[in-house]
């Protein structure tokens, strides 16, 4: 309910979704929802695991 309403607020036309899930088939809102999907290509150091060992 709450990312719906978060979304519905924004002053947008198109909101770009890069999650895992597929947003609009879960919520319903007044904005058009773009999903797109990416892939991580690690170039060089740090790579991602050294990064996220920090954490």
């Amino acid at each position: 309910a709450e990312l719906t309403q978060t979304i519905d607020k924004v002053g947008c036309d198109l909101v770009v979704s890069g999650t895992p899930i597929d947003l609009g088939r879960l919520i319903k809102t007044n904005k058009r929802i773009l999903r797109v999907t990416y892939e991580l290509e690690e170039i060089g150091s740090p790579d991602l695991n050294e990064v996220l060992r920090e954490f």
